[in-house]
């Protein structure tokens, strides 16, 4: 038989003080290794030890277990889990620390800050973590699909959530940090491309709330989305201060946008090279119409920090041309570095015998991509 269901349109917010619980006599202590042996036992997530569905007794869904947490499970939850900090848990770490948890990684991010690694200042963002779960009387199951939404204060991420072909919504969310206070989110619920619900939703940082989406004809299976709000700073990025001793790329892919997609300029490049002198190696590319482009992590005649590094990616803003170069791999210590740029429209290397031995032939190419090292080398492309 075909399973129906129906669009739910309750908020619940999960109300939890965030200086935990103090345990100050024997028979508290008694009373809490009693209840995590009994949501062990039953291994009921969401609803911890309370018996009912996720509507019945918001506060038993918060406590949850001593390692379960606010929507279950072992491995953590809002108020930690025995070894899990306070945020630590939100995440599900189990030896989390209060950030480590919230910002275990960075690549299941989503960004909807717009060039965000060229920002100048420091930034105050809220990232939204939202998890999909399915919901029975007696367990709760985490569900694919779950996501790190990151934006700022008064600006809307939409999403969709789909249990099957069939029944899908969208959701819209809009949190506005209130400095001292909280975080207000406007939830709005679209089905078919029409609102069916609206509700603005108070909570404070870290702390969760639930939005129910939909259920089965009898309503014994729920399916709603756990939502947490982080608010963070995140920092423009910064010189990279140590030595460089070589710098090995592989795999590399240049991108240049265009209309409103990427265009590919070159891949499946591999380069090296090693300090020369005391200086460290730089890339280079070139293009035919806009000259050649160099590189550096260190400050250099005529250069101006246009361009940051993040893992393997180098992203460039220049006179209104924005590339993407990608390694396979990462191509400094983790962080967020400053690249120097400096184009010379005016390069010709048809005009330069060395560069056309350095790479291959480079008169038979419109583009080209290097890596070198030496101050003699640089000069020549700024004669």
């Amino acid at each position: 038989m075909r399973k129906k269901f129906f669009v739910l349109i309750t908020v619940i917010l999960l109300m939890t003080p965030f200086w935990g619980h103090a345990y100050s006599d024997s028979s508290q202590q008694q009373e809490k290794e009693k209840s995590t042996k009994t949501a062990k036992e039953k291994k009921k997530g969401v609803i911890g030890n309370v018996e009912g569905r996720v509507i019945k007794g918001v506060q038993g869904i918060v406590k949850g277990s001593v390692e379960g947490g606010v929507l279950g499970g072992v491995q953590g939850g809002l108020e930690g889990g025995v070894k899990g900090g306070i945020v630590g848990g939100v995440l599900g770490s189990v030896e989390g620390g209060v950030i480590g948890g919230i910002q275990a990684s960075d690549k299941d991010l989503v960004s909807r800050i717009p060039d965000e690694d060229f920002i100048e200042a420091p930034m105050k963002v809220i990232e939204l973590r939202v998890e999909h779960l399915e919901i029975h009387p007696t367990e709760t199951v985490p569900l694919d699909g779950g996501v790190r939404i990151r934006t700022g204060s008064g600006f809307p991420i939409n999403y969709i959530y789909r249990s099957t072909d069939t029944y899908l919504v969208e959701l819209e969310l809009t949190p506005i940090i209130i400095e001292k206070k909280g975080i207000e989110i406007e939830v709005k619920i679209f089905q078919n491309e029409k609102i069916i619900k609206k509700e603005t939703v108070f909570t404070r940082n870290l702390e969760s709330f639930i939005v129910e989406l939909l259920e089965n004809e009898d309503g014994t299976i729920k399916y709603v989305d756990k939502i947490t709000p982080f608010i963070t700073i995140i920092e423009p990025a910064k010189k990279y201060l140590w030595p460089i001793s070589h710098i090995e790329m592989k795999k590399a892919m240049l991108l240049i946008r265009k209309d409103g997609g990427y265009n590919i300029i070159d891949q499946n490049v591999s380069l090296a090279a090693v300090n020369t002198e005391g200086h460290a190696p730089f890339l280079y590319f070139y293009i035919k119409g806009k000259g050649i482009y160099v590189l550096s992590f260190r400050p250099f005649n005529g250069a101006e920090p246009t361009g940051v590094l993040r893992d393997n990616i180098i992203k460039i803003k220049h006179k209104g041309d924005y590339f993407e170069w990608i390694a396979r791999d990462s191509i400094l210590p983790e962080g967020k570095w400053l690249v120097w740029v400096r184009n010379n429209p005016e390069y010709d290397p048809a005009k330069d015998m060395l560069m056309q031995d350095l790479t291959y032939s480079v008169l038979a190419k419109e583009t080209f991509m290097g890596i070198a090292s030496g101050e003699f080398i640089l000069k020549r492309f700024f004669r």
